[in-house]
């Protein structure tokens, strides 16, 4: 028997959401409400965030070593930027 794990893409819309990293574990805390969400980073494929998101630079890094792209667009949904996956090259 095989197991198959579907990994899934974060979009983040809510506007001053704070994205960060603790140990393996993403923290997600929304303005207004009490309390924080966390979801295990290994069951993330991609981050697509849009407008006013803050990301920890702890969270950037660990994304880029683990492959995992994040994508940076404008609160009405046009593309700024993208951290992609680094491509190894033969030197």
């Amino acid at each position: 028997m095989t197991t198959t794990e579907l990994l899934n893409t974060l979009y983040v819309q809510t506007q001053g959401t704070d994205l960060r990293l603790e140990h393996d574990t993403l923290r997600i805390r929304l303005p207004d409400t009490s309390g924080r969400r966390t979801l295990p980073l290994r069951r993330l494929d991609g981050i697509v965030v849009y407008g006013h998101i803050n990301l920890c630079t702890e969270l950037i890094t660990r994304c880029a070593q683990d492959r995992r792209p994040i994508t940076w667009m404008s609160w009405g949904g046009r593309y700024l930027a993208r951290l992609d996956v680094a491509v190894a090259t033969r030197g």
